[in-house]
């Protein structure tokens, strides 16, 4: 009896799809080639960090705690509280590259690094074409281009990238007939762990962000799939990833009592209460919080709309029969990010202890990038029984 002839793909063939996200990055950049740096809200900060961190280092000193520049000269201890890898980031590049280029060079990275964690989720249930739209759709997505432009808040849009890599390996399961053991020692819990500590060492509210959105998905997966394991590994996870950043976490929580950490809550252009979707204040030292609202308000509709209805076509083309497991938890994330974006969600920000750190609700976009771009990449691209205007069609809608 013959056998059917199997199709050996190329060896470049499984470089085509990193190759696209990258040049979606570069693309992504080329305004700042062309027209320079974007001096958005958080640029002179992150930029006077870099120069510090590289003056220190000059002097011996691999770790600084004092940035010296701050405050007309007087300094502060900004190092023990702010995470230290794009700091140590943005210093390294200025070392190689002129100053001009560090803050392009350093979004580059960070988005193409959205866009390849994005298309690793998204080939945990779709084909090497549609998550490499997926990666490509997690780069422009709404969010990661209004931190990357008008906030230039580095730490957070390193987030793009570990908030994938977290559902990745929370939701992946290699011994599905295997022992509890087996399920939660899969290989995935230490990867998980690393992922969790890098997105503290990355930004704080990414890192809380990330432990909540853990607990929140393990739990979700668990009653899926009715298997402690999801639950149990990323308990196992959170205890090390927290354990890993003792470096920077210990020293930052035992020297908070002389810092005044209630600015950051109590702030009125900072407070919850004052950012939910759409708010508008007669208070007119707001004016300006209320304007960037606005346009985050705008951003916010329409991600989880399209993530909502990428959502129902899925649903209806029958594509969420498989992997149900992985795509209830996803699915969930922009159901409760557009919760939280409403005064409704007041008593979730004021019980879980640190939340109301995040300042902002619209700050857990972050989370919604990858699944996002996941249902709409899941959505538009056509299958087999598809006709040619669907292709077609699907073709030039991934185009633009």
């Amino acid at each position: 009896m013959k056998t059917k002839p199997t199709m050996i793909r190329p060896r470049w063939s499984r470089f085509a799809g990193p190759a696209v996200i990258l040049l979606a990055a570069t693309v992504a950049v080329a305004p700042q080639l062309l027209r320079g740096n974007s001096c958005g809200h958080d640029f002179d900060f992150h930029l006077v960090s870099w120069f510090d961190a590289l003056n220190s280092w000059r002097h011996g000193i691999p770790y600084p705690h004092w940035a010296p520049s701050a405050n007309f000269g007087a300094g502060e201890p900004r190092f023990i509280f702010y995470p230290p890898l794009t700091w140590m980031l943005g210093a390294a590049l200025g070392l190689v590259l002129p100053w001009t280029m560090v803050p392009i060079a350093l979004t580059f990275l960070l988005l193409a690094s959205t866009g390849l964690a994005t298309r690793a989720l998204a080939r945990q249930a779709l084909a090497d074409a549609p998550s490499t739209l997926a990666g490509c759709a997690a780069i422009f997505s709404g969010y990661a281009l209004y931190t990357a432009y008008e906030r230039t808040a580095f730490g957070e849009l390193s987030g793009g990238f570990w908030i994938p890599l977290l559902l990745l390996f929370a939701l992946r399961d290699r011994a599905s007939s295997g022992s509890l053991a087996k399920r939660v020692l899969d290989g995935s819990t230490v990867p998980l762990a690393l992922v969790l500590a890098g997105a503290w060492l990355s930004n704080a509210p990414l890192g809380v962000m990330g432990c909540y959105l853990l607990a929140a998905v393990a739990l979700a997966a668990a009653l899926v799939a009715k298997s402690w394991a999801p639950i149990l590994r990323a308990f196992l996870a959170a205890a090390l990833g927290i354990a890993l950043v003792a470096l920077y976490l210990l020293p930052a929580a035992w020297q908070q009592r002389w810092a005044d950490l209630r600015q950051a809550t109590d702030d009125p252009g900072e407070m919850i209460e004052n950012s939910w979707l759409f708010a508008r204040h007669a208070n007119p030292l707001l004016e300006l919080h209320d304007q960037e609202l606005q346009k985050v308000s705008i951003i916010a509709v329409i991600m989880i709309a399209v993530a909502l209805g990428g959502l129902l076509v899925c649903w209806w083309r029958g594509s969420l029969s498989a992997y149900r497991r992985w795509w209830v938890p996803l699915a969930l994330i922009p159901l409760a990010i557009l919760f939280l974006q409403f005064p409704l969600s007041l008593p979730v920000w004021n019980l879980l202890p640190k939340l109301r750190f995040l300042q902002f609700p619209w700050r857990w976009l972050v989370a919604l990038e990858a699944p996002m771009a996941i249902f709409f990449a899941a959505a538009v691209w056509p299958g087999k029984s598809r006709s040619r205007w669907h292709r077609q069609a699907a073709a030039t809608l991934c185009a633009i």
